[in-house]
Order: C-alpha cells, then structure tokens, then sequence
C-alpha cells in the first residue's frame, strides 16, 4: 500500500478525512454566508467535498472563494482557512485547497495573527462612584500588534493595569471599522530603555457583525500571507 505525503498524513491525524461533515463561511459580499458539506476525498488535489448546501440547497461557488471551515473531531472544535480551487469534471464535487495548518477554537486555541495597526483612538472606561460610566482619550500612538476573536494585543505607552477596561477603535482592512470594548488580562512591562508596554486584552461583549469582520480581516490576511509564503 502506497504511504501518504507526510503533510496529508498531518491533515488525516486531525480528523479531516472522508464522510467529515464540515460547516464553511464563505466571505461572500458583507457578511460571511454559512454553508454546509461533507469531505469525499483528501489528496493532493486538495480537499474534495460535495457541492457545499445553503438552505437545504447545493450552490456550486465560484473559483477562488475564500473559506473558514469549522468541524468537531474527538470532542474538540477545530478550524482552517481555505479557498475554493476548483471543480471535478462531472461538478459532482468541489475542492478546496489543502490547509496550511488546523487550529483548535477553543478558548486558548483561538489562532492569533501577529499585525501592525494603527488604532484610530484608545480609551479608558471607568466608573464613577456614583456607578457612571467615565470614558477618558488616552495619548495618541496605540497599535494592535496581534488579533483573534477572542482578544487582541495593544502597544501603548499608557500605563495599564490587569482588569482595566479599554475601548479601541480602528479600521480592519478590507473589512470595516471596528470599535469595540476589551478587558486588559496582562501587562508586559517595556524593557529597559523603551516606554511601550504590550497589553493582553480580551474581547467584552462583541456584536455578531463585529466578529463578521473580524473574521473576515483574518481570513482574508492570512490568505494574503500564504500566498505569498509568510505562513
């Protein structure tokens, strides 16, 4: 029996082989559209599944459609992003690109994508005695430096303490504005002779179409990055 590339090896110990029933958003128009399908074939062509189902009805999708893709194996939640690489000739199925890696979405799995961006605005919430709500601007300079849909990590010179909350604004290429309130979990103090320290913060309360986007910025970024070789 011929043995299996090493990289398919990887893909099939994680679950992702034949009769796999997997869940997709697909980043079509605003918003992601949820579809669903089952996995017929894992090869080097690619992950062969059937037409993928949207209200109980196959849609065949265009050519290049990206996707992330959801699937329980052994009770955890796992996910991946891909893209739609074509068709097979009786169009009886569709592949999608082999991932590049599969990360579990479990709280502390949440893949976090290393970026630079300017934040529009940093503020800090408090309350008041009175148990008002007291929103102060903090000094302008703030990035994000890292992004899951779970949290994010911040760059600032603002001294920031564990359990603080914080509300940031900035733009999500390609996706949106984005404004959106977070708990500050830990602080990394800037070593000698720097005055930026880098802040853990997760994400308090997010809309539905907040998470869209930030989904989308992720998907779309680290699609980016593969194709051309950073991830």
């Amino acid at each position: 029996m011929q043995s299996l590339p090493p990289r398919l090896d990887q893909l099939r110990a994680q679950g992702l082989t034949p009769g796999l029933s997997l869940q997709m958003h697909a980043l079509l128009g605003v918003a992601p559209e949820m579809y669903r399908t089952r996995v017929e074939e894992v090869d080097t062509r690619g992950v062969g599944v059937l037409v993928p189902m949207r209200r109980l009805r196959a849609r065949p999708l265009p050519w290049a459609t990206p996707f992330r893709a959801y699937y329980v194996y052994r009770g955890t939640r796992r996910t991946f992003d891909t893209e739609l690489t074509g068709s097979s000739e009786d169009c009886s199925l569709q592949y999608l690109a082999l991932p590049a890696c599969i990360q579990s979405v479990e709280r502390r799995g949440l893949f976090r994508l290393e970026t630079i961006l300017p934040l529009s605005a940093l503020r800090r919430v408090a309350c008041t005695p009175e148990e008002q709500e007291e929103v102060s601007l903090l000094p302008e300079g703030a990035t994000l430096v890292d992004l899951s849909e779970g949290g994010v990590g911040l760059r600032t010179s603002e001294a920031v303490l564990p359990g603080e909350i914080l509300e940031v604004a900035l733009t999500l290429p390609a996706a949106g504005e984005l404004l959106a309130r977070v708990r500050v979990l830990s602080t990394e103090e800037p070593p000698e002779g720097y005055s930026f320290r880098r802040l853990h913060c997760q994400f308090l309360g997010l809309t539905r179409a907040d998470r869209d986007k930030v989904g989308r910025f992720l998907i779309r970024r680290q699609l980016e990055m593969r194709r051309s070789g950073r991830l």
